[in-house]
């Protein structure tokens, strides 16, 4: 063997020996990445529905929290200007703080005196004496199926009171659920669009005369209960609140 032919070896040895070296770096790297990516995944995801506070106006002018809900309750709550809550959640979120906060929304609310009903975002005028809080709360389902579960395949399209028996595969409102929760300020252009104006006008003169704006910008800007905590319980009346997230289909 030549001198020349011992180099041509020894070289093609360091450079085999390199090869091998880099691709067990990549495979080692490549385990940390895909151990680290996993570990993010678990990290990440929140035991609420994470809402980042200061929260944005949205396309309504409206500013919206997501909500977990961990108990559907009905209970005939009257509020401060008199109006019955017939349906409500406990539900929890993330304040700016990342801090957890557990509060009361009312999903169904009855002004009697004017006989009217905001169940959702959905206005409700008229005779609704023989419909139990049950019955609302199922036009907020099948609201939820008409906006996001129509476009799914976990459910079937609505067939009159079918859709509310308990063999339907239909949404169904409950724990580990989120609803959206949304408040509006004082100058919001919401108030002045037709087809909202019933809706947005329901809570207006509660916020206006009760809560103060101030202090549902500051809620805005914060997500503190304490700015909005008139009512006992920790009960707070948003403009509305709606089922967003079916989480446990049937």
């Amino acid at each position: 063997m030549t001198i020349k032919d011992k180099n041509v070896r020894i070289f093609l040895a360091v450079i085999f020996a390199l090869v091998i070296l880099v691709s067990i770096y990549f495979l080692i790297d490549n385990s940390h990445y895909k151990k680290d990516l996993v570990n993010k995944t678990v990290i990440e995801v929140p035991t609420v529905e994470k809402t980042y506070f200061p929260l944005l106006e949205d396309g309504l002018s409206t500013f919206n929290f997501f909500c977990n809900v961990t108990e559907v309750i009905y209970p005939n709550f009257q509020t401060i200007d008199n109006k019955i809550v017939e349906v409500g959640v406990n539900c929890r979120y993330l304040d700016v703080n990342n801090k957890e906060q557990n509060i009361k929304i009312p999903l169904v609310i009855n002004d009697p005196n004017n006989n009217v009903r905001l169940a959702g975002t959905r206005y409700l005028s008229g005779d609704y004496s023989r419909w139990t809080p049950q019955d609302l709360l199922h036009l907020l389902e099948i609201g939820y199926y008409h906006d996001i579960g129509q476009y799914t395949d976990n459910y079937v399209a609505p067939k009159e009171n079918n859709y509310w028996q308990k063999n339907t595969k239909k949404p169904t409102l409950d724990a580990g659920d989120d609803v959206t929760v949304g408040f509006n300020l004082e100058n919001s252009e919401l108030y002045t669009f037709a087809y909202w104006s019933n809706q947005a006008n329901f809570q207006k003169s509660y916020h206006t005369n009760i809560y103060g704006y101030k202090n549902i910008a500051e809620f805005i800007q914060t997500g503190n209960p304490k700015l909005l905590d008139n009512e006992p319980d920790n009960w707070i009346i948003p403009l509305w609140a709606k089922l967003i997230s079916d989480n446990n289909p049937l």
